[in-house]
């Protein structure tokens, strides 16, 4: 998210956050360090790429929040290793591995970003971040784009409930088919965070009774309630906790049946 839909390039000095970014940036933080006075500049001087690290909120908020800040662009340090990277789970023992390098993903709610985002792997961030906190003025070179390769690649948002997103589905099962490994098709559905409600941390507790209708995993995942008709004239509501579990349910059985070969006739 937050890319033109045209290939660029950027080349801007960056600033590593020295914070999460879950909520508006403190700009007394964050290096390198500069000496600041009212007659000079102005902390976090622009144009500048904003480093943060991965974790404590979604992708998309650490975006967000820098963008309000008026980063140009956001580089997110990565925090764990490709587990089968050796080289880096010998020097970073202590590190939970992933299974693969994961993508940049947003919550659902990231209409609102306009700047590019990348991650970076674990290596080359932490090295980054110490050149960064030791005063080092740093400039980064950001490229994106299209590429050039046989195989299309396409991704579809949906909810689980009404009839235009199944019958959507039915539809492009036979193209999804018909394009076979000249496509690969990724299923997407919306699911918020608990941040957008207040359902998650301490926030919780004092809007338990709407947290627990609307979301799942302490209040992690969350969703709108939904009244779909009961088929007798009337209507039943279909709480958010319970439109997440169905969202789930659907990503898993494209976990298990679709994601080998992209196409997921099961799903």
């Amino acid at each position: 998210f937050g890319f033109p839909m045209h290939p660029g390039t950027m080349s801007e000095y960056v600033i590593y956050a020295d914070q999460t970014m879950c909520e508006a940036a403190n700009k007394d933080l964050g290096y390198p360090k500069t000496q600041i006075t009212p007659e000079n500049i102005e902390p976090w001087p622009k144009p500048f790429i904003l480093m943060i690290d991965r974790g404590n909120c979604t992708m998309a908020t650490k975006v967000r929040n820098a963008q309000l800040a008026g980063a140009a662009a956001v580089v997110i340090a990565d925090d764990r290793c490709v587990c089968d990277d050796t080289q880096c789970m010998v020097k970073y023992t202590a590190q939970t591995c992933q299974s693969e390098f994961p993508p940049i993903t947003g919550d659902g709610s990231e209409d609102d970003i306009s700047i590019p985002s990348f991650l970076l792997n674990i290596v080359d961030a932490k090295a980054a971040i110490d050149s960064l906190t030791a005063n080092n003025p740093m400039q980064m070179e950001l490229t994106w784009g299209s590429s050039a390769s046989s195989r299309v690649e396409y991704a579809i948002w949906s909810g689980v409930h009404g009839t235009h997103g199944t019958d959507f589905l039915k539809l492009i099962k036979h193209v999804a088919v018909g394009l076979g490994d000249r496509a690969v098709f990724t299923p997407h559905m919306y699911i918020f965070s608990g941040d957008r409600y207040d359902c998650t941390k301490h926030e919780r507790e004092d809007n338990r009774e709407t947290c627990d209708a609307l979301c799942t995993n302490g209040g992690r995942y969350c969703s709108n309630d939904h009244h779909v008709p009961d088929g007798k004239g009337g209507f039943v509501t279909i709480t958010g906790a319970q439109t997440v579990k169905e969202s789930l349910r659907r990503l898993c059985i494209w976990e298990h049946y679709g994601k080998i070969d992209g196409i997921g006739v099961p799903f």
